[in-house]
C-alpha cells in the first residue's frame, strides 16, 4: 500500500467504516472498490477509511476462507 495512493489492486484492505475486509478491485483517491473475500458482494468505501489489515486480521481472514471451503 502506497500511503499517498492508497491500496493497490489485489491487496487485502480493511474498511474501517464498515468493519469489513475485502480485496481491492479498483483503487482510487476518493473511493476504493472492494470485494468480499469469498466473492460476491462488492462495495465502495472512502479511501480515507481503508487501511491495510493487521497480521491478526490477515490470519483471521485466511481461516475464514479455509473454513468456507471446507466440505466443498
Amino acid at each position: 500500500m502506497d500511503p499517498e495512493r492508497g491500496p493497490a489492486r489485489g491487496e487485502l484492505a480493511m474498511d474501517e467504516s464498515s468493519g469489513r475486509m475485502g480485496v481491492v478491485l479498483r483503487p482510487g483517491a476518493g473511493r476504493v472498490a472492494l470485494r468480499a473475500l469469498t466473492g460476491g458482494d462488492r462495495w465502495e468505501a472512502e479511501a480515507a477509511a481503508v487501511r491495510l489489515p493487521t497480521p491478526r486480521e490477515r490470519l483471521s481472514a485466511r481461516i475464514a476462507i479455509v473454513n468456507g471451503r471446507w466440505g466443498k
